[in-house]
């Protein structure tokens, strides 16, 4: 309860703020046992999740959302991430991808990636990244501007 006003607090979990728990994760992630890990990590921090398994799918599902992943292992996820900040501008993304793809986490940047992360760092600090970038709060390192080969 909010002792000032007698209203509830809204924030949720991790302090998300209220706009941004309404609108889903929408998730371009076509490995079944990813995704679902994806979404429960998700779930824990209070945020709705969509997963999708194409890039037009993730396209088409991005409006109103309030983060986009990526799994750079998709077909056309480098193209869906320049796509996709061209329609939406505003909307944060992330991207992971394998570590010993330097030049495909490189490519996801350049296309426009808010932050992009090697595959080893989704169990590790997954959560703080995506309420950073839909502005709950924690400031984030870039790994992408890391030397290839150099993992978190």
């Amino acid at each position: 309860m909010n002792e000032r006003r007698g209203t509830q607090d809204r924030s949720g979990p991790a302090g998300i703020r209220p706009d941004s728990r309404s609108r889903p994760v929408v998730a371009l992630v076509p490995n079944l046992f990813l995704a679902t890990r994806l979404e429960a990590e998700l779930a824990e921090a209070g945020l709705r999740c969509r997963i999708v398994d194409s890039a037009a799918t993730f396209k088409a599902a991005l409006p109103g959302s309030c983060l986009g992943i990526v799994d750079l292992s998709a077909p056309g996820a480098v193209m869906a991430i320049s796509r996709s900040k061209a329609d939406c501008p505003g909307l944060p993304i992330l991207a992971f991808g394998l570590h010993v793809q330097a030049d495909l986490l490189q490519a996801a940047t350049h296309a426009g990636a808010d932050r992009v992360i090697p595959h080893t760092r989704l169990g590790r600090g997954l959560m703080e990244l995506a309420l950073a970038l839909i502005g709950a709060g924690a400031t984030v390192p870039d790994v992408a501007a890391r030397p290839p080969g150099e993992v978190d």
